[in-house]
């Protein structure tokens, strides 16, 4: 029937052509009836135009929704890379983390050598660790450059008061000898003046004898 609508039929009405088509109703049922299908026309228009916008909203949407995909498609793979790049800074993190542990491990190692080192020097040196003398299960004791030193000056007051001490016996011994020389000397006048005594003894004698 829509054809018929459509159709161009010259000088012939649209009532007799449908009605030489089989149309079995009046003129005026069919004017009512072409009216419906002039309504039926414009409202499949308006269908037809609301479906092309609900299309044209679809694909929209549909595009928007494509976008949106996309878009969540790559902020997924920036996510990803973002959680593999916090990963690998975790990774370099701990092993920063790490490396500065067994650096303040070396450091704190260096410095209580460094400590034990002047201990020792302060013992070696003088006897004594932060000031105090070092017992005698110490290596350090009675084994240092003071200790050494002290003997050293005490030898050394040893030895100077040997040397005085041989001094003075040199001079007594010097002293004495003096005397003994000059005891000897005293003897062997002494005894020379015995011996002209006695000689003067026998001359007196002798004389005596001749005399008699």
């Amino acid at each position: 029937m829509s054809d018929l609508v459509k159709k161009d039929l010259g000088t012939v009405s649209a009532y007799k052509y449908a009605k030489l088509h089989g149309y079995t109703g009046t003129e005026d049922e069919f004017g009512v009836l072409m009216a419906s299908y002039a309504n039926v026309a414009q409202e499949a228009s308006r269908s037809a135009s609301s479906a092309a916008e609900a299309a044209q909203l679809a694909t929209d949407e549909a595009g928007k929704a494509t976008q949106s995909a996309t878009n969540a498609h790559r902020d997924a793979e920036t996510a990803a890379t973002a959680k593999d790049d916090a990963v690998n800074a975790k990774d370099t993190t701990i092993t920063t983390k790490n490396e500065v542990v067994e650096i303040k491990k070396t450091v704190d190692s260096a410095k209580q050598v460094a400590i034990d080192q002047a201990k020792d020097s302060e013992a070696w040196a003088t006897g004594q660790r932060n000031g105090t003398d070092v017992p005698d299960t110490d290596k350090a004791f009675h084994n240092n450059a003071k200790y050494y030193n002290s003997l050293a000056a005490s030898y050394a007051g040893d030895a100077q008061s040997a040397a005085l001490n041989a001094n003075k016996s040199a001079t007594d011994a010097g002293t004495k000898a003096k005397e003994a020389k000059q005891s000897a000397q005293s003897a062997s006048q002494s005894a020379e003046a015995t011996r002209n005594l006695f000689n003067s003894i026998r001359v007196v004698d002798t004389t005596l004898e001749i005399g008699e």
